[in-house]
C-alpha cells in the first residue's frame, strides 16, 4: 500500500485486507464486517486500527497513534469502542447480576487484548454467552459519547453459543447509525449462515515465513535463530510467533516432544508420557505432534526446517519414516485437533492419542 492511506499500519502480510478496508473507509460506508482467516494473523489488530483510523483527530483516514482517540482505543479505554471475547461464565443466580458479572470479567481481562499485546491463545472450551450479547444491545441503545463512529468488536465470534448467535442476528438486522460491528473468526463455517450473510467478508491470509522472519528481526529485535524457529512454529501467524517467543510451552509441549523423539515404543512410555502431560491442554499436545510430523514430512522432501537443535534431531529421525505413513499420521492428528476443541475427557483422549502414535518398528 505504498503511498496510499493505510488504515491498519503495523499489520504485516495483509495487503488485500488493508486495501479493502481503506476503500470502505474512504467511501464513508463501514457496514458490519466479518474478518475471517487463520488465528493470530492480525484480525483483531486490523479491527482496532480501523476504529482508530475512523476516529483519529487528524482526519487523514489512518491512525496517528498520538491523539487522545487513538491512544484510548489502543488501550481499550475509549467509551465508544467495545471488545468482547469468550470468557468462562461466573456461576451466580439472577440474570441481571450475571450480566454484570460477565461484563466485569470481560473488562478485567481486556488488558490482554489491547493493541500492543499479542492476543492470548484461543480457549475453545470458553464461550460468548447471550448475556454478553444482551449487554452489547444495551450499549448500542445509547448514543455515542465522543466518537464520530463507534465500534463493537467480537473476537472469536464462532464461540458464541447458539442462543447468543441468534440474539446477535437481531443486532445485525437492526444496524445503528454511525456504528460498525466487526466479527473475527478463524472458523468461518462455524458461524450461522444468516450471520455471515449480513456482514461484509474481509479475508486475512497467513504470512509467508520469510516475511515473518524479517518482521521479527527488524521490527521486533528478535535474534535471527529465534525468529526462524518462531516462524516455523507460527505457521504464518505473527501472533503465534510472538506468543511462542514469550511462552514457548503454550505452543510446544516438552513431554510431547520427548515422546515423539522416543517413538513411543511401548505401554510404559505411553503411561509415563501421560503422567507428564497432566495439566497440559489437549490442543497444545495435539498441535505439538502435528507440528513435529509436518516438519518431518518437510525434511523428508528436502525442505529446510530452521528448527532448534533439540527439535531438529528427532525430526530428522522421523523423516526416515515412509512418506505415506507421515501423511496418514498428519491427517489423523488434524482430526484429533478438531476433537480436542470439543468437550472431552482429557486423560482418555491423550491415552488413545499416544497409543495411536506408536511408530512401526
Amino acid at each position: 500500500m505504498a503511498g496510499a492511506v493505510n488504515p491498519c499500519p503495523g499489520l504485516i502480510g495483509q495487503p488485500r485486507a488493508c486495501s479493502r478496508l481503506a476503500a470502505l473507509l474512504e467511501s464513508g460506508s463501514l457496514p458490519s464486517l466479518l474478518f475471517a482467516g487463520p488465528a493470530g494473523v492480525g484480525k483483531r489488530t486490523a479491527a482496532l486500527q480501523l476504529a482508530r483510523a475512523a476516529n483519529c483527530e487528524t482526519g487523514t483516514g489512518q491512525p496517528c497513534g498520538e491523539c487522545h482517540s487513538c491512544r484510548t482505543i489502543a488501550s481499550l479505554h475509549h467509551p465508544d469502542v467495545k471488545v468482547v471475547f469468550p470468557v468462562r461464565l461466573p456461576k451466580k443466580r439472577g440474570d441481571e447480576e450475571t450480566i454484570e458479572s460477565v461484563v466485569d470479567k470481560v473488562l478485567e481481562l481486556s488488558r490482554n487484548y489491547t493493541l500492543v499485546r499479542a492476543q492470548p491463545p484461543a480457549q475453545p472450551q470458553l464461550s460468548i454467552s447471550i448475556k454478553l450479547v444482551r449487554w452489547l444491545r444495551q450499549e448500542m441503545a445509547r448514543p455515542p459519547f465522543t466518537a464520530r463512529r463507534r465500534f463493537f468488536i467480537v473476537l472469536n465470534a464462532h464461540q458464541m453459543t447458539d442462543e447468543a448467535a441468534n440474539a446477535f442476528l437481531k443486532i445485525l438486522e437492526e444496524p445503528q447509525a454511525k456504528t460498525t460491528i466487526i466479527l473475527t473468526t478463524n472458523r468461518l463455517n462455524s458461524l450461522l449462515p444468516t450471520v455471515r450473510s449480513r456482514c461484509r467478508l474481509v479475508r486475512f491470509a497467513g504470512v509467508p515465513a520469510p516475511e515473518l522472519v524479517s518482521w521479527l528481526v527488524n521490527d521486533r529485535g528478535v535474534p535471527p535463530d529465534t525468529a526462524r524457529m518462531s516462524a516455523a512454529v507460527a505457521d504464518g501467524s505473527p501472533g503465534r510467533a510472538l506468543g511462542f517467543i514469550e511462552n514457548p510451552d503454550d505452543y510446544l509441549s516438552g513431554p510431547a516432544l520427548a515422546f515423539f523423539a522416543s517413538g513411543g515404543a511401548g505401554e510404559a512410555e505411553v503411561l509415563a508420557a501421560l503422567d507428564e502431560l497432566r495439566g497440559t491442554p489437549t490442543t497444545v499436545v495435539v498441535s505439538t505432534f502435528l507440528f513435529l510430523y509436518h516438519q518431518a514430512l518437510r525434511a523428508r522432501h528436502g525442505v529446510d526446517t530452521d528448527l532448534a537443535p533439540a527439535i531438529a534431531e528427532p525430526v530428522r529421525r522421523a523423516a526416515s519414516l515412509p512418506d505415506d505413513y507421515l501423511r496418514r499420521v498428519i491427517g489423523y492428528l488434524a482430526g484429533r485437533l478438531r476433537e480436542a476443541r470439543s468437550p472431552i475427557e482429557p486423560r482418555l483422549f491423550l491415552y488413545t492419542l499416544l497409543s495411536s502414535l506408536r511408530r512401526p518398528s
